[in-house]
């Protein structure tokens, strides 16, 4: 037996329904968001005031941390 034999009965899977196209949209747009934000503190990644005004409140680094 494993170390984690014991742990193996404990773990079940409960599956959850489909995601809508709406919903990974979402997902998508904000995961876009964080990825330029990121890029551009470490200096990957042009700097466009414009883009930088869309970011949601929720998006704020406190927020994300």
């Amino acid at each position: 037996m494993n170390r984690l034999g014991t742990l193996i009965g404990a773990l079940a899977w409960e599956q959850l329904g489909h995601l809508q196209s709406r919903e990974v949209g979402e997902v998508l747009e904000r995961a876009l968001r964080r990825m330029k934000r990121y890029l551009r503190r470490r200096g990957a990644l042009a700097t466009d005031d414009a883009d930088e005004s869309n970011v949601a409140d929720d998006e704020s680094p406190a927020a994300t941390e």
